[in-house]
């Protein structure tokens, strides 16, 4: 093998190994969420969650509360990722893993309460569901439940207007309201209108 092709290869396996390789550099906040969202989903963790942190310091400082819940949940969907329990071995020796949902819970947590600052219902209604969810994942069904009920009752208070800032849903479902009512219905067993 050539002296450029050992070369060429080692330079690859450098980058590949280093968290940083080939991560965009912006100072833009939702940029870096966006980027943050593209590494998870190629199973990259560490510079994901760097990203994050970035962006929640800027909206942080900016008092941008809105900015804040978006940061925040970001990084509730990461602690509870494939990308993050693939870097099990890295967040251990940084004495940071977190093996249950309690991490993801406490983010979604502060996601929900920076919506409402916020005045954000909607966004605090999502955020909710990832708080519902992570119960649910840990086998607390009972908190799941108080907590999907707790996210239709947001959804649906006549407060709760469009603030600028679009919030997903399982796309099996036509609204949000709409999955609320299904996880409602599948895990509590209960039937709302």
């Amino acid at each position: 093998m050539s002296l450029k092709k050992i070369s060429l290869i080692l330079m690859i396996a450098t980058l590949y190994g280093c968290a940083a390789a080939l991560v965009p550099s912006t100072d833009d906040p939702q940029e870096k969420l966006l980027w943050s969202y593209q590494l998870m989903d190629v199973g990259r963790a560490l510079p994901a969650e760097r990203l994050q942190l970035e962006a929640l310091a800027i909206y942080t400082s900016e008092g941008n509360y809105l900015g804040e819940g978006n940061a925040y949940k970001a990084l509730c969907l990461l602690y509870r990722s494939s990308a993050y329990r693939a870097a099990e071995k890295i967040y251990r020796k940084q004495g940071t893993y977190d093996p249950t949902y309690t991490k993801s819970i406490e983010f979604c947590e502060k996601s929900a309460e920076a919506y409402r600052r916020g005045e954000d219902l909607w966004g605090v209604s999502s955020a909710l569901v990832g708080v519902a969810d992570g119960y649910r994942s840990m086998g607390d069904n009972e908190k799941a439940c108080a907590t999907y009920k707790e996210s239709l009752a947001t959804y649906k208070d006549p407060k709760a207007i469009f603030t600028g800032v679009v919030h997903g849903w399982n796309p099996k479902y036509a609204t949000q309201e709409e999955m609320l009512v299904a996880l409602i219905s599948q895990f509590c067993g209960e039937t709302v209108q």
